[in-house]
């Protein structure tokens, strides 16, 4: 079992290792920004934003059978939807890197995530897999990239997710524990 699909992505596909998000600050101290598709920031702003969309559409049953099935070619637009372009121009702008060469290997870490999470085939066990990953994906997300006010859900922006220490793993833990217990609650965003 993956215990931390940031760290086997950034393995299996050959970026440097990834640095947490520092909660204080909201950004990742000491990371080499160099116009590179292998380099720490792309790798820094690409891995957790990709993962931050596959969360969210995995949530949807729809999203859980097209992972199951990998039947898909385009898993940004799936994933981020009208927003997929503005999600890939902000990693690029953060990396410094051609939107172009972000997009494709955004889909390469897409298709790399799907597989890795399709190790696990029983039916809801893709959306329990990230569920368990939740608070790693958003532990690596740059603030800059303000994806929590891009998709609207300021839970994926929220510098509670980044702390670390034994009463916020403690808190994390609950959150995990209650939110695999079942469906959510109607009329409730699902990264919450």
């Amino acid at each position: 079992m993956t215990n931390n699909i940031i760290e086997t992505l950034q393995r299996n596909l050959g970026y440097p290792p990834l640095k947490k998000v520092d909660p204080n600050i909201q950004e990742v101290k000491e990371v080499a920004a160099t116009p590179h598709i292998k380099s720490e920031s792309f790798a820094q702003a690409a891995i957790p934003a990709t993962l931050v969309g596959l969360f969210i559409f995995v949530h949807s049953d729809e999203g859980e059978v097209s992972v199951r099935n990998q039947d898909q070619n385009n898993w940004l637009d799936k994933f981020f939807g009208r927003h997929s372009e503005d999600v890939v121009q902000k990693v690029a702008n953060y990396a410094s890197t051609d939107p172009g060469v972000t997009r494709n290997e955004m889909e390469k870490i897409a298709s790399e995530a799907i597989r890795i999470a399709n190790e696990k085939k029983g039916e809801g066990e893709t959306k329990l897999f990230f569920v368990n990953q939740r608070n790693t994906i958003l532990s690596y997300l740059p603030a800059a990239l303000q994806l929590g006010d891009l998709m609207n859900n300021d839970a994926i922006d929220d510098r509670t997710n980044k702390m670390h220490g034994p009463m916020s793993d403690h808190m994390h833990w609950l959150e995990k524990f209650f939110s695999s217990s079942g469906e959510a609650p109607p009329n409730t965003k699902t990264w919450d």
